[in-house]
């Protein structure tokens, strides 16, 4: 039996500029790589990996948005015979 991981369907954001945090639904994810959000169902935002810092960062109307990603949650595999 191997365990599956899934990732949350939410994110926090933090606004680097003012400190604000919101969450924000998981529209597409790849680790280290892009995260995809939607901020209160009406603002898309398409966050990419820094290997720096180990963060997805974005900037939307002149601010920078922060996000660790979304948490992995640990599924039971299940047994294939």
């Amino acid at each position: 039996m191997r365990p599956r991981f899934q990732h949350e369907q939410t994110v926090t954001l933090t606004c680097s500029d003012n400190g604000n945090s919101n969450h924000a639904d998981v529209l597409n994810f790849i680790p280290e790589s892009k995260l995809v959000v939607s901020l209160n169902r009406s603002i898309k935002l398409e966050m990419r990996y820094n290997a720096r810092t180990k963060m997805y960062t974005a900037k939307q109307s002149g601010l920078e948005f922060v996000s660790a990603g979304p948490a992995t949650i640990n599924v039971p595999g299940v047994n294939r015979r």
